[in-house]
């Protein structure tokens, strides 16, 4: 049986790469929801997933440390634009 949920105590064992990657693959997992929901003209649940997209790119983007060089700034672009699509 798979959980669907991730408790608090396990997110906070994972290393920024390990949550970039959690973010990552939730979000695939929305548009790809979203895609059917479209295809099945269900435009709440649609808006719904695509909506936590957004969410998840934010938070993306306000973890991105510009120290780190053009890398964050090209991630940074790449997020605003898949936030304005």
């Amino acid at each position: 049986m798979k959980l669907n949920f991730i408790t608090e105590e396990l997110i906070y064992h994972k290393s920024p790469q390990e949550l970039t990657a959690m973010m990552y693959e939730k979000f695939i997992q929305n548009i790809d929801e979203a895609v059917i929901a479209i295809q099945h003209n269900d435009y709440f649940i649609a808006n719904e997933k695509i909506k936590q997209c957004n969410d998840i790119l934010y938070r993306l983007e306000i973890g991105l440390t510009y120290q780190t060089g053009i890398i964050a700034e090209q991630l940074d672009t790449l997020y605003n634009y898949m936030s304005e699509r």
